[in-house]
């Protein structure tokens, strides 16, 4: 047993428990459920996940449940508005150019520039703006600077 492990640790360890309850305090005060492996508190603070309560009130949404303690804003949404916001950004026509297995493919929308032009099927980048911006980089160089002069 180290200097770190308790004695309950050590038993649940024995045991082959992955948590055990711990009389230690940790840095922000709780006594509770800590993992065997590494010895990590499990309160919010410690695993950095966000405070939440449960409400009896319904979101706008209709939701009863779980609210963010900074916002008070529903779980349920705020994570919906997360995978939905993926699934709008995709282009049909990306998926497909992915299946072919091509680099580039022709969206159904302009860039938020104007550009009417194929797209990166990695990054969905414009490719336009993307040599542009290559250009910016490299100083301005156009393509015809590289080429050498005929002896």
């Amino acid at each position: 047993m180290s200097i770190t492990d308790s004695p309950e640790r050590d038993a649940a360890r024995k045991r082959g428990d992955v948590r055990y309850i711990s009389t230690r305090p940790c840095p922000h005060g709780n006594v509770g459920e800590r993992y065997v492996c590494n010895d990590e508190c499990l309160c919010p603070k410690c695993r950095k996940q966000p405070e939440t309560y449960v409400s009896d009130e319904p979101c706008k949404h209709g939701h009863v449940g779980e609210r963010f303690a900074s916002n008070g804003a529903c779980v349920t949404c705020m994570r919906g508005r997360r995978r939905n916001r993926a699934r709008v950004l995709d282009d049909p026509a990306r998926s497909v150019a992915r299946e072919e297995g091509r680099k580039r493919y022709m969206p159904a929308k302009p860039c938020y520039v104007g550009h009417v032009s194929e797209r990166y099927v990695s990054n969905n980048i414009c490719c336009e703006c993307s040599d542009a911006r290559q250009r910016k980089i490299m100083g301005t160089l156009s393509r015809d600077k590289h080429i050498h002069p005929t002896k």
